[in-house]
């Protein structure tokens, strides 16, 4: 099997608004121990390569994983999303050459939104927060409320074996070396980590990969009609006052 990276390295803006600046603490559910987006389903969403065995759009085919759950949860149906579209929005934000993407250009693109097939209307999200990578709570907190993350990595040699011999994602002592960036879809995590969808596979994480590996970590606002008011775990209000500040 022929797999592609593709995530550029982590690239560092200030304004990047911060996800537990926004969390209402006593508004915020208990947080389950053990959580997965799709049991919100009756559907079944298949797994997709979405090109990423073609081409280094792992960052936009982490986008279209997260995007099938969340117009699922506003539509209980589950979006059709070409891998023409895939390979149009990729091209169109890489200025038309194959050389991965910078994660946090990408979401801002996002926000203007995307079309996920030929005649589809333009798919947005209403903003994006990074999360604390080393923080599990904060992790678990931005899966369970927000159907998932979008998070990027290095990933290791070992990893590839593990991949490959259907292994859990973990440390080992020797690591082969980084082979390269990797954008991928967290829908859910258990007591060992998180479990990602990636290249059209579920992969099982530890925490320690982790806090080893993941270097980008953004949590994706859908709409801000659910968080509007004061009983809402997500404080919309300010969260829309700090991007109004941004876009001055």
């Amino acid at each position: 099997m022929d797999l592609k990276f593709g995530k550029l390295p982590a690239k560092l803006d200030v304004r990047t608004l911060r996800f537990e600046t926004y969390l209402r603490k006593p508004q915020v559910p208990d947080i389950p121990i053990t959580f997965n987006v799709d049991w919100r389903f009756i559907q079944i969403i298949e797994s997709r390569m979405f090109l990423n065995d073609t081409f280094g759009c792992c960052v936009i085919s982490g986008r279209a994983n997260q995007t099938l759950r969340l117009e699922c949860r506003e539509t209980d149906i589950v979006p059709d999303i070409t891998d023409e579209a895939i390979k149009a929005e990729y091209f169109k934000e890489s200025g038309g050459v194959d050389s991965g993407l910078y994660m946090l250009d990408s979401l801002k693109c996002w926000r203007k939104g995307w079309k996920i097939c030929e005649n589809s209307q333009v798919y947005t999200i209403h903003a994006f927060a990074e999360v604390d990578r080393f923080n599990q709570e904060l992790l678990c907190a931005g899966i369970f409320l927000l159907n998932g993350l979008q998070i990027g990595f290095s990933v290791p040699q070992s990893a590839m074996d593990q991949f490959y011999s259907d292994q859990v994602w973990d440390v080992v002592q020797y690591d082969g070396g980084i082979k390269g960036g990797h954008c991928v879809y967290p829908f859910a995590y258990n007591e060992q980590g998180p479990v990602v969808w990636t290249w059209a596979k579920e992969q099982q994480t530890t925490w320690a990969f982790v806090r080893k590996y993941w270097d980008e970590v953004y949590a994706v606002v859908d709409s801000r009609n659910p968080w509007l008011g004061n009983r809402s775990p997500l404080d919309i209000e300010q969260m829309d006052r700090d991007l109004a500040l941004i876009a001055v």
